[in-house]
């Protein structure tokens, strides 16, 4: 997902001193929270219907061969698996593993910038953000 942040940074003045009395009337609101009529009325997404039951037969024994939601059943390639391994086995300068930026790589950011001048559109990577 890729943000485009405000060119100005905000931030809160206020500081939230969370009382007792606060959490129970929390805990009440959140008791009292139901789901919309309208919501009620949505069907399902019909290939999750689909999944869970081959799912089911799965489990039951039955050989299930699943297309429904494009998985690939290939697993990864190998070089992205054994740069996997490394990251979650190898030395820390070799470990990837670890809290990134808030708003994501910064390498990334500045190649995403980059992009973006070759369209004529320059977003300086200051404000790139990337969730998920």
């Amino acid at each position: 997902k890729l943000l485009f942040l405000p060119s100005r940074q905000y931030k809160s003045t206020s500081q939230t001193t969370t009382t007792y009395k606060d959490t129970k009337k929390k805990q009440k609101t959140m008791e009292s929270i139901h789901p919309s009529h309208r919501s009620l009325t949505v069907k399902s997404f019909k290939v999750m219907d689909v999944l869970q039951r081959a799912n089911q037969l799965e489990a039951s024994g039955r050989t299930i061969y699943h297309c429904e939601v494009g998985q690939p059943e290939s697993g990864a390639p190998k070089n992205v698996a054994q740069a996997a391994v490394s990251a979650l086995t190898g030395s820390p300068s070799e470990a990837r593993m670890g809290y990134t930026d808030a708003f994501g790589l910064k390498p990334l950011r500045q190649k995403i910038s980059e992009y973006y001048k070759t369209k004529h559109v320059d977003v300086p990577e200051e404000r790139i953000g990337l969730d998920r």
